[in-house]
């Protein structure tokens, strides 16, 4: 049994809940920032600017994009065979240990003193826990948890979804996949496994999440060409 083999692993997985998130941020305050950032989107080289009356305002939508946000451990309860080395004088002749007469062994000479060993096996109960909590975008991809921030949720989401329509993404990563995202990352059974007591893969908390952002479109008169900046609707942070 090896420390990768993850087969007949005991498995707990909840239900993907979804949630929609309120926007802290109205369109007014979402299009002044998005006035502040306006310039760098047309930046040559990342320091050559256009003038600021050279990029105008075309519009500005609210959307919602989703993040699938997954949360579990897994444990394992087993036995190991470990094998002790223990040295013993010179001069002994026997060892008995648990009315059974042990092996002696010669061991290294140190110096004028010569000594033995025995050698013991004996098994090992060991407990191995390891828990994560990803977040992936729309895409599939991970992101950094303190990249995604906390925000007050909406209390009836799939009738406001539904209400939504378009200014939904689509959710592009295929609904097994934070799954086993998860499993690979923490369901890794230790080397010399000998038995297995219990086991346990547990996803506790599947949440599909929509976060609010403000699509703002911006041309330069100058060129004609069109820039999207991508503001969040809770920090209002640039987000590309």
């Amino acid at each position: 049994m090896t420390g990768r083999d993850s087969s007949q692993v005991r498995e707990e997985i909840c239900e993907r809940r979804t949630i929609l998130y309120k926007p802290l941020v109205d369109t007014s305050v979402a299009k002044l920032a998005g006035e502040q950032a306006k310039a760098k989107l047309f930046a040559r080289l990342g320091i050559f600017k256009p003038k600021r009356e050279q990029i105008q305002f075309v519009s500005l939508e609210k959307f919602y994009e989703p993040f699938i946000i997954i949360n579990g451990a897994y444990s394992i309860d087993y036995i190991r065979e470990e094998t002790y080395t223990l040295e013993v004088a010179g001069d002994v002749r026997e060892v008995t240990l648990f009315d059974r007469t042990i092996k002696l062994e010669p061991s290294e000479a140190r110096g004028r003193r010569r000594t033995q060993r025995i050698t013991l096996v004996g098994e090992e109960r060991v407990t191995y826990e390891d828990k994560a909590q990803l977040v992936f975008d729309n895409k599939g991809d991970e992101v950094k948890l303190d990249q995604f921030p906390p925000g007050p949720s909406e209390e009836n989401p799939d009738m406001i979804l539904a209400e939504l329509g378009e200014k939904i993404d689509t959710l592009k990563a295929p609904p097994v996949e934070e799954v086993e995202a998860l499993r690979s990352r923490i369901v890794k059974r230790p080397q010399k496994i000998k038995r297995i007591i219990s086991e346990l893969f547990k996803v506790s908390e599947r949440l599909l999440v929509y976060v609010p952002f403000y699509r703002a479109v911006y041309k330069n008169t100058e060129s004609g060409e069109e820039k999207i900046l991508k503001i969040n609707g809770i920090t209002c942070k640039i987000a590309s």
